[in-house]
């Protein structure tokens, strides 16, 4: 009975152990991310003044200085980035990754074949070409978005591109 005792004690601390290390990496792992949306801006506060900042791709992500112990976060383009900064000692201070995600609010996509358009809404739609879009077939698309809103009958989606 005693060894039966002590098995399910072993299980019990092991069990408890792993929920807390699991639990530790999770709380740590929503502290090692920033999400900024495309366009916006996050302000970040630093544990003490900066010296050297390291931004992993700045068509990514751009970092301000607001003052040594604050930094503005802009998102430049979809995707993740790392950013580092070190004080005068070159001691780290802040040690992220930089995620870029896109905005929803007051947006459409135009979809034509494998063309695409992207607009922002509010209240007019107005043409908003995001990072990477083709400028030549998002304006094809454009153009029937534009016949459409006008009110031109027929079928625009049927219509050749200009």
């Amino acid at each position: 009975m005693s060894s039966q005792r002590h098995i399910r004690r072993v299980r019990t601390r092991k069990a408890a152990g792993l929920a807390a290390l699991v639990a530790a990496l999770c709380a740590g792992s929503s502290a090692l991310a920033v999400t900024v949306r495309l366009d916006e801006t996050k302000v970040v506060r630093l544990r003490a003044a900066a010296g050297d900042v390291f931004l992993g791709n700045a068509a990514v992500a751009d970092v301000t200085m607001l003052a040594p112990d604050r930094i503005a976060i802009i998102g430049r383009g979809y995707g993740a980035t790392s950013l580092l900064i070190t004080d005068h000692a070159g001691r780290s201070i802040y040690s992220d990754q930089i995620n870029v995600s896109p905005t929803d609010a007051d947006r459409v996509q135009l979809h034509r074949g494998g063309l695409e358009s992207n607009f922002t809404c509010s209240p007019r739609c107005e043409r908003t070409p995001l990072p990477g879009e083709d400028k030549a077939s998002a304006d094809a698309v454009s153009g029937v978005y534009k016949d459409y809103a006008s009110g031109a009958r027929g079928d625009a989606a049927a219509s050749t591109p200009p």
